[in-house]
């Protein structure tokens, strides 16, 4: 009777959150969570990507040491379709956890992409259980919210951590020569596959160049990065979405949902329930052409457009590898120097905590902003980028087209002109020229 109760309890769509259970050679259980209705609403829309990825913080207490969660994009939403709570991270538990859900959940998925972290056991029993032929299977480039974790599932923070132990930090801190390599390192999978190793040779020839000694650094990047993960697994060139971003801030939501670490397991399947059930919303919300949830910030979105735009030019012939590699070089900036400052406990305010790195559209849930707090307007009189510039008889005015926004100085037009791309300080969209506006 008990038994009957928990399964009408902890339930989706009148049927059972729990799907069944599977048992690997060496006796190490996982027990699988799925909503069948919202895997085939989910399905409808014609999946071609699948991300990935496991976490230990939210499992419940005794029962496993991780949570694997499976997320299917629609458009450039994540939708969770289903968990496995795993005894083992053997690759034994992981196939046997992916062919059940091939077998049982998503026997007709035909993805072209499936993105998760460096794990091989896990990427290996996805390619094997869910891949088809021409389904490219990548490793994460960056995550926004593990830049100071133990756990290493990235390659920028992997690359960075292998600095700092080479004992290489002070001549990154110190060599503008050292600081750009580095820079550029983290940016090769940002190359396609057929001249990762090219865009290798050519940073570690600008390197001796400039008399940067990183030899190790070097070493470790080939041996490990290029010959044992391959290239064809770190590159994320001409892909959306390079990150498993949306998974990390699932997993973070999912943790301050529960307030604890490791939550009773009552209380874990019950908010499994509800969100899935918040999921069937959100689906049918995309179906109706709604937004479910809000855009990432300007400044994330624009960062990837330069990489989006330096991919382009470097396909199209107007930029070399290594043209390529220093143009992207820079996107990596606010987390590398994020990464230095907290070993050297440098304080770093708030602006520093954004990377601006993050997929091309992906749509994530944020915690809701505080309404209370103050806002600073400046006087709509001056001029809206420097601030200082007031409207007087001899001074021109400029007009942003086609957004709108007004007004801006002859001084900060010239300055605005000149960058590329040209960007509205205001709304960031891109900026067709400065209209001068007469005013009577």
């Amino acid at each position: 009777m008990r038994r009957t109760t928990s399964s009408l309890r902890y339930t989706c769509c009148n049927n059972s959150i729990f799907s069944g259970s599977v048992r690997d050679l060496d006796g190490k259980y996982s027990v699988i969570l799925a909503c069948t209705h919202l895997i085939n609403l989910v399905l409808s829309h014609g999946i071609t990507e699948i991300h990935a990825d496991a976490t230990f913080k939210v499992v419940p207490s005794n029962m496993a040491i991780q949570l694997l969660s499976i997320h299917f994009m629609i458009d450039n939403f994540s939708i969770p379709i289903a968990y496995a709570l795993m005894e083992s991270k053997s690759r034994n538990l992981f196939q046997c956890v992916m062919d059940y859900m091939k077998n049982n959940l998503i026997p007709n998925i035909t993805p072209s992409l499936i993105m998760t972290d460096f794990e091989p056991a896990l990427r290996d029993a996805l390619s094997s259980s869910l891949g088809v032929e021409g389904t490219r299977v990548l490793g994460c480039w960056f995550n926004q919210q593990c830049w100071h974790h133990n756990q290493v599932s990235n390659l920028l923070l992997a690359v960075w951590k292998k600095m700092k132990s080479l004992n290489y930090l002070q001549t990154i801190n110190s060599n503008p020569y050292a600081l750009k390599t580095l820079k550029i390192l983290m940016c090769l999978p940002l190359l396609p596959s057929a001249v990762i190793e090219q865009g290798f040779l050519l940073t570690k020839a600008y390197a001796i160049h400039h008399n940067v000694p990183l030899p190790n650094l070097f070493e470790y990047y080939q041996n490990y990065w290029i010959r044992h993960v391959g290239v064809d697994v770190l590159s994320v060139n001409g892909v959306s979405r390079r990150t498993n971003n949306n998974l990390e801030s699932f997993h973070n939501f999912l943790r301050h949902k529960f307030s604890i670490a490791h939550p009773n397991l009552w209380v874990f399947l019950g908010q499994i329930c509800e969100l899935s059930q918040k999921y069937h919303t959100m689906v049918t919300q995309i179906a109706n052409g709604l937004q479910p949830t809000r855009n990432l910030k300007a400044k994330y979105l624009l960062n990837s457009r330069r990489i989006k735009r330096a991919v382009e030019q470097h396909k199209a012939g107007l930029l070399s590898v290594w043209q390529f590699l220093v143009k992207c070089s820079h996107s990596c900036d606010g987390y590398e120097r994020r990464q230095r400052h907290w070993v050297l406990g440098i304080e770093h305010d708030q602006e520093s905590n954004d990377d601006g790195l993050a997929d091309d559209f992906v749509e994530q849930e944020v915690p809701e902003v505080p309404q209370n707090i103050p806002v600073v307007v400046p006087s709509p009189r001056n001029c809206m980028v420097c601030l200082t510039t007031t409207p007087g008889e001899n001074v021109v005015q400029h007009i942003v087209l086609p957004c709108g926004h007004a007004w801006v100085c002859e001084t900060c037009v010239s300055v605005l002109d000149g960058q590329y791309p040209r960007i509205c300080p205001v709304c960031r969209g891109d900026v067709h020229h400065f209209q001068r506006m007469f005013l009577s």
